[in-house]
């Protein structure tokens, strides 16, 4: 009998995990994220900027540096990211140090737990749409205008499979990272039944990070307010004018650095929890703790 995943618990554990982990992570980790941070934002900067490649950071390139950096900034954060979901499962502890960067086998079996999912939802996917695609054109090519709703509700049946299996595999690229195996039937298994669950506790941890999110923009906002009073008091040409002014947009700064990892960790102890609930019975019994904190299926 597959496990139930606690709905509002485990979105409230994630959000928990998420604040609880922040200055552990940047201080294990601040380096490498922060050069992932501005080599993302480099990358993507033309998409801000209306596709237009303007330089950023002083630095220009084409579209082909760009992707090159911006997969560089994902493998950048891989360890990290992979660490911290099975922390969160309360399967490993997060490393000394002020670098953390690796990439072994658990790295590895992560990105190729996400390949084959990718791949195996993909053509399932095509699959069914395929057949879903032919019984629609012979229900159109009968000419009978009785059926004429059949095609769209084919259509409606292909959107509701992908949502499915994706909720089932949603838990896929975790399992790896955190049992450091690759189990795709254990990941489809530990989500039967939970399908329901799973949105629901996904919405309740979007309605969290909505939460905090709002917060965040209206403290951000007193601060703008509370900023310009102190101009005008101040005066913005004398030094404690630039001090307080100063002072008060590194805060602001902080808050939006702090409150972005708060939901990317947060994201990920979602994860953690999800699958440490969920895992089967015959999967746990199997993965167990090698030297240093590291886990092995066996």
């Amino acid at each position: 009998m597959s496990q139930k995943l606690p709905v509002a618990e485990t979105a409230l554990a994630a959000m928990a995990f998420g604040g609880r982990m922040i200055f552990p992570v940047l201080k294990v980790a601040g380096a490498p994220l922060l050069l992932a941070l501005c080599l993302a934002a480099w990358a993507l900067w033309p998409m801000v900027e209306g596709g237009q490649a303007r330089p950023l950071f002083g630095i220009s390139g084409g579209m082909p540096l760009r992707i090159a950096a911006f997969t560089f900034a994902f493998f950048l954060t891989l360890p990290i990211a992979v660490r911290v979901l099975a922390v969160a499962a309360d399967a490993d502890t997060l490393p000394g140090g002020g670098f953390y960067w690796r990439f072994g086998g658990t790295e590895l079996r992560f990105l190729a737990m996400l390949i084959l999912t990718f791949v195996l939802i993909l053509g399932l996917l095509t699959g069914v749409n395929l057949a879903l695609l032919s019984l629609g054109a012979k229900v159109a090519a009968s000419g009978d205008l009785t059926l004429g709703w059949v095609p769209a509700l084919f259509r409606f049946v292909g959107v509701v499979f992908a949502f499915w299996l994706s909720l089932r595999f949603v838990l896929a690229g975790p399992s790896a990272a955190i049992d450091n195996s690759v189990n795709v039937v254990a990941a489809f298994r530990a989500t039967g039944g939970n399908v329901f669950r799973l949105i629901g506790s996904l919405g309740v941890l979007g309605l969290l990070i909505a939460a905090l999110i709002v917060s965040l923009v209206l403290i951000q906002f007193i601060l703008g307010l509370f900023s310009g009073q102190m101009m005008l008091i101040l005066g913005d040409a004398t030094l404690s004018g630039r001090i307080v002014g100063g002072s008060l947009a590194a805060l602001s700064l902080l808050l939006t650095v702090g409150g972005w990892l708060w939901i990317k960790l947060a994201v990920a102890g979602w994860f953690g929890v999800a699958w440490a609930t969920l895992r089967p019975a015959s999967v746990s019994e199997g993965v167990q703790s090698g030297p240093g904190g590291e886990v092995f299926a066996v």
